[in-house]
């Protein structure tokens, strides 16, 4: 009788024929087998279990299952004969929402100042070089260009080609977009960037027009009875400015003050595009 060492305890065939029976973690062949060199063993589904190489026998190792691949967020590219590009969508905007950068993350004016505690080239201590749209920037050839030419475009266009790109996105898109986010990317350059801001959501009243800033210089004397109800801009700095809101790291808001957690998915969360003065604490991601 010869004995072959198994893992599991079950019948074992070679095609249609059992060969022997597995007991105590052992394969013993039936007396009435002959000897058998090479072959595959198979279970009582027929299912290959092992092999017989040269009369010694080994288990099959169970296939690695496959990872299942992310799908894909749907997103619409638009690049007009303007030189307007954009995006509808990323993996956590939801394709209703157009993306639009002022610039890029290394060549952020708020950065160059030094207002935004993140940024590459005057952050401050453990939070420099910590902000997310300059590791996309870092990790994607394709992406600094992208937003050096969104750059170019959006302070060489007056508001009134800036108005008609909008227009012809809208139509481009069959008027599915709902809202707009001006920068992922980048902050204001001027006043005159929110003097377009303003500009932009007075043309399009039924349109959601939100985005972040560090500029707490020119926003210094902005009130929100200055800005067309439909434009949120979301303060990235302590303030105690009435009516706007505030998108700061969690540790920096006091324990004393209200705020609610980013969900870090704007498709399941609307709060950063209405100004209703509340308090959104974020993490670093």
């Amino acid at each position: 009788m010869t004995i072959l060492k198994m893992t599991k305890s079950m019948n074992a065939y070679i095609g249609t024929e059992k060969i022997g029976k597995i007991v105590n973690s052992e394969l013993i062949l039936e007396e009435t087998s002959h000897t058998i060199l090479e072959a595959t063993v198979l279970n009582s589904r027929r299912k290959p279990i092992g092999k017989i190489v040269d009369g010694n026998f080994s288990m099959i190792g169970k296939p690695k299952a496959k990872k299942a691949k992310k799908k894909k967020k749907p997103t619409i590219t638009i690049k007009l004969d303007s030189g307007f590009e954009a995006v509808c969508g990323n993996g956590k905007l939801p394709i209703t929402t157009l993306i639009y950068n002022m610039g890029s993350a290394s060549h952020c004016p708020s950065d160059i100042k030094g207002l935004c505690p993140f940024g590459s080239i005057n952050g401050n201590g453990k939070l420099k070089s910590k902000c997310y749209a300059f590791k996309a920037e870092r990790m994607y050839k394709a992406v600094l260009p992208y937003r050096t030419r969104q750059e170019a475009h959006w302070l060489n266009s007056s508001i009134t080609q800036l108005i008609e790109d909008i227009k012809e996105s809208l139509e481009y898109t069959d008027y599915m977009i709902k809202a707009i986010r001006f920068n992922e990317s980048g902050d204001m350059h001027s006043i005159e960037c929110l003097n377009k801001l303003k500009a932009i959501a007075k043309a399009f009243p039924e349109l959601r027009i939100y985005t972040y800033t560090h500029r707490s210089d020119i926003m210094k004397n902005i009130t929100i009875d200055m800005l067309p109800e439909n434009l949120c801009i979301n303060l990235s700095y302590s303030n105690n400015k009435e009516g706007f809101n505030s998108f700061i790291l969690a540790d920096k808001i006091k324990n004393n003050v209200p705020s609610i957690e980013c969900i870090a998915d704007c498709r399941k969360c609307n709060l950063c595009s209405f100004s209703t003065g509340i308090n959104i604490a974020v993490k670093i991601h």
